[in-house]
């Protein structure tokens, strides 16, 4: 009976866990073509799901061109509608924040992995970073 109850008491127990946001790019053809940033568990091959990051100045898929330095410029996901900016390109304090209150989210931890978008393996999906926020919808 005691041995039942534990099992239920740690079963039953639920944590809520955080969220965390993606950053990758698009590779087509063998050539990476854009950069993509989205909620982790969301497929990032699904544009129509607007799971993926749009820049404002490019109206487009990802987050910016990837000749463009993707630091200091705002972006949402639209999914979540929150605005987002990331910080310190290139050195160990590259971060993501939120873009209107400048408000520390995380340290971009280095998650490689990749995916096949339709089973194709000309087009993936390679995520680079991982942003893990300290609590649920970031």
């Amino acid at each position: 009976m005691k041995i039942t109850l534990a099992l239920t008491a740690l079963v039953g127990a639920t944590t809520v866990a955080a969220d965390s946001i993606a950053l990758g790019y698009q590779l087509y053809m063998g050539s990476a073509i854009a950069r993509v940033m989205w909620r982790d568990g969301q497929d990032p091959c699904n544009w129509s799901n607007l799971g993926s990051a749009r820049c404002p100045e490019e109206g487009g898929l990802g987050i910016c061109t990837l000749q463009s330095n993707p630091c200091e410029r705002e972006f949402s996901l639209p999914a979540n509608g929150k605005k987002y900016r990331l910080k310190n390109c290139g050195t160990n304090n590259f971060s993501l924040h939120y873009y209107n209150s400048q408000t520390f989210i995380s340290r971009g931890k280095s998650a490689p992995w990749s995916v096949r978008c339709g089973g194709d393996a000309n087009n993936q999906i390679v995520k680079e970073w991982e942003f893990q926020c300290d609590k649920p919808g970031c």
